[in-house]
C-alpha cells in the first residue's frame, strides 16, 4: 500500500510561540555575534589570562568559558543541536508536497511525532540558516502496515530544506538551550571530570610510589645497565619514556638529571647528549600516550577507544624519540656545552656528585615489580579490543544471551578506570615492601599523590568545560561547511598541528595547548565524516604541543637551571630538539593518514 500523503497541521501554544521567535531572530544574533567571533574572544580570554595576567591556567580556561558561554545565544545552541538530529527533506523525498513511503524508509523515520523547522530561503549556509518552526507532522502505521502521514484540517505541503526533528529530541533541545550559564560551564567541567578524575588520580599514585618506592631508579638502572657504559644515553632515553608515562615530565627530570650530572663527571664528555636523551625520552610520551593529562582529554574529546590511543602514541612517541635522539647525537657533535655548575661553584659541583652517587648506592625493588605498576595498564588497555576482536571474549558461552567468563573478565579488567586502579594498587604493593620506604603509612603518600593530581583534574575538567562550550556555539557547522570537500582531512590535520603549535608558543603549556586546541578542532572532527581514523587527530594534537618552547615555557626554565644551560644554550638545543621532533611526529601522522587509514 503506498504511503497516504497529506499536509501537516499547525501548532499553536504560547511555549511553542517562544521558541519560534527565538529561532527566527538566530540570524539576527549569528550576526551580532557569529561563532567565530565568539571563539576568538574566548581565545584571548585564555591567552590574556596566562601570559599577562599571569593566572592559574585553571582560571583562565574557566574565564574564557563564562565568556564563551555567555556570548553564545540560546537560538545558537538550538540552531547547532537541531543539525545533530534532524532529517532534511529533499526535492527527491515529496510526492506532491508530502514525503514518499520510499524516502521515509530511506530517511529511517520511526512512528511519532516531528517538529518541521523550515528554513529561510535566503540564506546560503545551512550552518547560519534561519530556521522557523512551521508545524508538527504525525507518523503512523496504517492497519495494512504501510507508513503514512496523519491528516489535519490546517494542512500545508513539505517544501525542500525542511528539517524533521523527533518531538523527543525537540524537547530535549529546548530544556538544553533554556540552561544558565554557569550550568553549561558545569556540566562540561563535571562531564570531564567523570570521564577523566579517576584516570589521572590513579596515575599520579602510581608516579608518586614508584618514585618514593625506588622503582623508577631501579628502571633506570637496568636499562643503563643492559645498554652498558657506552650506551647509557639510550638507556636514558628507554628509562625516560617509560617513566613518563604514568610520571609528569618535571618530575622524571628532576629524577634524572643527577644520573646525568654524575655519568659527566666521571667521563668527562657528552654532557649535552646525556640531557637531551632524557629531554627526548620523556617529553614524546607526555604529549602522546596516556593517562598523562594532555593525552587523556584529547582521546577523551575525539572519542577514541583509550587502548588505540596507547597504541597509536606509543608508535608515533618512539619514532619521535628516535628521531630526537639522533638529533640529539648531531649537535652534542657540533656544539660543547660546559654547565654553569662546573665553573661556578666546584665545590657544589662535588657536592651534588656525591649525591649523584648516592643515589645508585641506595637498596632498590626488584625489576619486575617496579615494571608491573607501567605495563599492566598498557597492556591490559591495549589489549582489550584486541581479545574482542580474536574473539577470545566470547569462549565458553552456551547461549547468544548469555556472557561467557572470559568476557566478563576482559570487559573489567581492561575498562580503563579499572585498569588504572589495579595498577595503582599493585603500585601501593610495591611501595610497602620497598626497601626505600621512609615509614610513614601508605595513606600519607596517597594524600600527597592526590593533592598533586588534584591540580591536574581541575585544569583537564576546565579544559573539557571550554570545548563543551565552544561546541555549543555551532562552530564546527560553520567550519564544516566552509571547507572545500577535496583534502579536508589532511587539511583538519594541518588545523590541529598548527592551531596547537600557535597556542603552544603563545602561551607555553603543552598540556593547556593540548587541550585548548581538542576544544577547537574537535568538534569539526565529530561532525564531519573524516576519511581516515580519529586518532590520526590525536597524534597531531600531540605533535603540535612540542614544536617552539621558549622563555614562557616552565619547562624551559626547569630543564636550563637544572642542567646549568644559559638561555641561549637552551634555545639552541632544548627548543630546536622538541621543534624537530613534534613536527617529525606530524609528517609520520600525515603519512600514516594517508597509506594506513585505518577505516574501511
Amino acid at each position: 500500500m503506498a504511503a497516504q500523503i497529506g499536509g501537516i497541521r499547525r501548532r499553536g501554544g504560547r511555549g511553542w510561540h517562544g521558541y519560534k521567535l527565538i529561532l527566527q531572530n538566530v540570524d539576527y544574533a549569528t550576526y551580532l555575534m557569529p561563532p567565530l567571533l565568539i571563539l576568538f574572544i574566548g581565545m584571548i580570554v585564555v591567552l590574556t589570562g596566562i601570559v599577562f595576567f599571569r593566572w592559574h591556567a585553571f582560571l583562565s580556561l574557566i574565564a574564557a568559558a563564562l565568556a564563551i558561554a555567555l556570548l553564545t545565544s540560546p537560538a545558537t545552541m538550538m540552531r547547532h543541536e537541531i543539525r545533530q538530529v534532524a532529517a532534511v527533506v529533499d526535492a527527491d523525498d515529496l510526492d506532491a508536497g508530502s514525503l514518499s513511503s520510499e524516502a521515509i524508509d530511506a530517511m529511517q523515520l520511526s512512528p511519532g511525532s516531528y517538529q518541521v523547522l523550515r528554513a529561510n530561503a535566503g540564506m546560503n549556509s545551512a550552518a547560519s540558516a534561519d530556521l522557523t518552526p512551521v508545524g508538527v507532522m504525525q507518523l503512523g502505521l496504517a492497519n495494512s502496515g504501510a507508513t503514512i502521514v496523519s491528516l489535519d484540517s490546517d494542512s500545508f505541503d513539505l517544501e525542500p530544506g525542511d528539517q524533521l526533528v523527533p518531538n523527543q529530541d525537540w524537547q530535549k533541545i529546548s530544556a538544553f538551550a533554556s540552561r544558565s550559564v554557569g550550568a553549561r560551564v558545569a556540566d562540561g567541567f563535571g562531564d570531564t571530570c567523570r570521564k577523566i578524575g579517576i584516570l589521572i588520580a590513579m596515575a599520579a599514585i602510581i608516579g608518586h610510589c614508584l618514585l618514593v618506592s625506588g622503582g623508577a631508579q631501579r628502571i633506570i638502572d637496568a636499562a643503563c645497565s643492559l645498554l652498558g657504559d657506552s650506551r647509557t644515553s639510550i638507556g636514558f632515553v628507554i628509562s625516560g619514556f617509560v617513566l613518563a608515562i604514568p610520571v609528569y615530565f618535571d618530575t622524571v627530570f628532576y629524577l634524572m638529571i643527577p644520573l646525568a650530572k654524575a655519568l659527566y663527571r666521571r667521563t668527562g664528555k657528552n654532557y649535552l647528549l646525556y640531557v637531551m636523551s632524557v629531554v627526548v625520552g620523556a617529553t614524546m610520551a607526555h604529549s602522546m600516550v596516556p593517562p598523562t593529562p594532555g593525552p587523556l582529554l584529547v582521546a577523551s574529546e575525539l572519542n577514541i577507544d583509550l587502548g588505540i590511543a596507547l597504541k597509536a602514541g606509543l608508535a608515533v612517541g618512539v619514532i619521535c624519540a628516535v628521531v630526537g635522539y639522533l638529533y640529539a647525537l648531531a649537535i652534542n657533535r657540533r656544539w660543547t656545552v660546559i654547565p654553569e655548575f662546573e665553573l661556578t661553584s666546584p665545590q657544589a659541583s662535588s657536592a651534588e656528585n656525591a649525591a649523584g652517587e648516592a643515589i645508585l648506592s641506595q637498596p632498590l625493588p626488584p625489576l619486575w615489580l617496579s615494571l608491573l605498576p607501567v605495563l599492566l595498564p598498557l597492556v591490559l588497555l591495549a589489549s582489550g579490543a584486541d581479545w574482542q576482536a580474536l574473539g577470545l571474549a566470547s569462549q565458553g558461552s552456551d547461549s547468544p544471551g548469555e556472557a561467557s567468563w572470559t568476557a566478563t573478565a576482559i570487559a573489567f579488567a581492561s575498562d580503563k578506570n579499572i585498569a588504572l586502579t589495579l595498577s595503582a594498587a599493585v603500585a601501593l604493593v610495591l611501595l610497602a615492601w620497598s626497601p626505600r620506604r621512609d615509614g610513614a603509612p601508605l595513606a600519607s603518600h596517597v594524600q600527597t599523590a592526590l593533592s598533586e593530581a588534584g591540580s591536574i583534574i581541575l585544569i583537564t575538567a576546565a579544559g573539557g568545560a571550554l570545548g563543551q562550550v565552544i561546541r555549543e556555539t555551532g562552530i564546527a557547522d560553520v567550519l564544516v561547511d566552509e571547507m572545500p570537500h577535496q583534502g579536508s582531512g589532511l587539511m583538519i590535520l594541518c588545523v590541529g598541528f598548527f592551531v596547537t603549535v600557535l597556542i603552544r608558543f603563545v602561551q607555553g603549556s603543552a598540556t593547556v595547548a593540548m587541550i585548548t586546541s581538542v576544544a577547537i578542532v574537535g568538534p569539526m572532527a565529530t561532525t564531519m565524516t573524516l576519511p581516515f581514523h580519529p586518532v590520526y587527530l590525536f597524534l597531531a594534537i600531540g605533535c603540535g604541543s612540542k614544536p617552539l618552547p621558549w622563555m614562557n615555557d616552565s619547562g624551559f626554565w626547569v630543564i636550563g637551571r637544572l642542567s646549568g644551560m644559559t638561555p641561549k644554550e637552551t634555545l639552541k638545543t632544548f627548543s630546536t630538539t622538541l621543534t624537530v621532533m613534534g613536527v617529525a611526529g606530524f609528517v609520520v601522522t600525515l603519512i600514516g593518514a594517508t597509506l594506513w587509514p585505518m577505516v574501511q
